[in-house]
């Protein structure tokens, strides 16, 4: 986690860093992604404070997903933790193409469990505009369409999304859930 305070994004409370007060205590959650031909890792970092945003790396070799990687000051972190429920942040992004020809960014929201959602109307995956916040659906991971491209603006555009919930100590067992998507203009 780069808590530079040059970085353009970096205005978040006290000013510190734009994942909160805090110093970075881990990163996690890695997804794989090729956008605009582009290698890129979206990975969660989380602060001391537990509040959790977005960061993205880039392999240092382009033409493979293989270390070592590179931290993109542009998108360190994607998205400020003001602009999010209670500061929190929000994790497990997923970026995937849309019906309508934009790419589409979700992520579940620490402070209250929501997901906002977001569209890359130029395409680039560089600038991303809030749209609304979804249904609370957890966080699902997409069911890539049969010979579609790899996670990315070339993915296809999903129909399914796959989520796993617990009874959290109510004794209900682990289930696995097929989510249908259902596309509205």
């Amino acid at each position: 986690i780069n808590n530079n305070s040059n970085n353009k994004n970096n205005n978040a409370e006290g000013g510190s860093d734009a994942l909160g007060l805090g110093a970075g205590a881990r990163v996690d959650h890695a997804e794989p992604y090729i956008i605009g031909g582009e290698r890129r890792l979206v990975i969660k970092g989380v602060c001391n404070n537990f509040t959790a945003l977005p960061t993205v790396y880039r392999p240092v070799n382009a033409s493979s997903f293989g270390p070592p990687y590179r931290a993109d000051p542009f998108f360190d972190p994607m998205f400020n933790s003001l602009d999010t429920s209670a500061r929190k942040g929000f994790e497990h992004v997923l970026i995937f193409p849309g019906p309508d020809g934009q790419l589409h960014l979700t992520g579940h929201d620490h402070g209250d469990g929501r997901q906002p959602h977001y569209v890359s109307s130029k395409g680039d995956g560089l600038h991303w505009q809030f749209v609304n916040f979804q249904t609370n659906y957890s966080e699902p991971t997409p069911v890539w369409p049969q010979y579609g491209g790899p996670p990315g603006d070339q993915g296809g555009v999903p129909l399914f999304m796959i989520g796993f919930s617990t009874g959290h100590g109510s004794g209900r067992p682990l289930s696995i859930d097929l989510l249908n998507i259902s596309w509205s203009p």
